[in-house]
């Protein structure tokens, strides 16, 4: 029996199959588990933990061992668990920016280069771990790549359910699944998905706008920013913006599926907005992607 393979390059893309697809819903799904999720005082608790305000139990909760107090110290815990985990993943985002920016900076013909090896290989000369950077960079270009999704704010909702981010960095989850999410996220095209992101999502992602101004570095050189139209600073609650930063990351396989002016009509694809193939705009960038078949 010969070689199986299970990927080849192809002008007209299949669709990924069941199993992949299953996978996308069900981290949809884990998304916004947990009781209270979207609520406002859900929305108000994440702003609490990202502004790092101070622990107003803590002159009660340190002075016993009751049961109240170690609760309270659990809870805690948790909200600087999340708080670093957010921490984690913006740096991680930010390495992959600034290796992204390296990569457009050098570009030729508006192309970014494929490689980013002499990147990393002048970090590893000062000490830095090459196994390291590359996973690093490898969890920063899925950031990026959710980021393009469901802007910022989606990675804080991630950072807020506990162990999702450490299972979307691991190989748990496929790059072929995590695109599939990315799509499915910018366009749903069944009614669960589609609910989903309409009547959960976008008002939580809403609410987090509205509450938590962030402001994030792009880390792209002034050429770049001119070449790309990116600006210094990113305000994130401009999500156009926000795609149009996102979007430029190099992906060396794919590239996300449009919004579907999801930017300033999140209901869109709901009333009957056509969506694109699921690989239809990796050929603008890419003259060979990889398709599962």
């Amino acid at each position: 029996m010969g070689p199986q393979f299970l990927y080849e390059a192809s002008d007209r893309p299949h669709t990924p199959p069941k199993e992949v697809t299953d996978a996308s819903l069900g981290l949809m799904l884990r998304l916004t588990g947990g009781a209270g999720w979207g609520t406002n005082v859900w929305a108000e608790d994440i702003c609490r933990i990202v502004a790092c305000v101070d622990w107003e139990e803590a002159s009660g909760a340190l002075s016993s061992y009751s049961l109240l107090h170690l609760a309270q110290r659990c809870s805690r815990a948790e909200k600087i668990d999340t708080g670093a985990t957010f921490i984690r993943m913006m740096y991680e985002l930010f390495l992959a920016a600034k290796v992204n920016s390296i990569l457009h900076e050098n570009s030729k013909d508006g192309a970014p280069l494929s490689s980013a090896y002499p990147a990393i290989t002048s970090v590893v000369r000062e000490g830095i771990s090459r196994n390291n950077m590359h996973n690093w960079l490898n969890a920063g270009s899925r950031w990026g790549r959710l980021a393009s999704a469901g802007s910022i704010y989606l990675l804080l909702i991630i950072a807020g359910q506990p162990g999702l981010a450490s299972k979307l960095r691991s190989k748990a989850v496929s790059s072929t699944i995590l695109f599939a999410l990315c799509n499915d996220l910018r366009w749903p095209d069944n009614m669960l998905s589609t609910s989903f992101v309409t009547d959960r999502l976008v008002p939580a992602i809403s609410k987090l706008q509205k509450l938590i101004p962030l402001q994030i570095p792009t880390l792209y050189s002034p050429t770049v920013q001119k070449r790309r139209n990116i600006p210094e600073i990113l305000l994130c609650q401009d999500l156009v913006t926000s795609d149009r930063y996102f979007d430029s990351f190099h992906q060396r396989w794919f590239s996300s599926l449009c919004m579907g002016n999801m930017g300033t009509d999140p209901f869109f694809f709901a009333r009957g907005g056509r969506r694109p193939d699921f690989f239809q705009r990796t050929w603008d960038t890419i003259p060979h992607p990889v398709i599962w078949v």
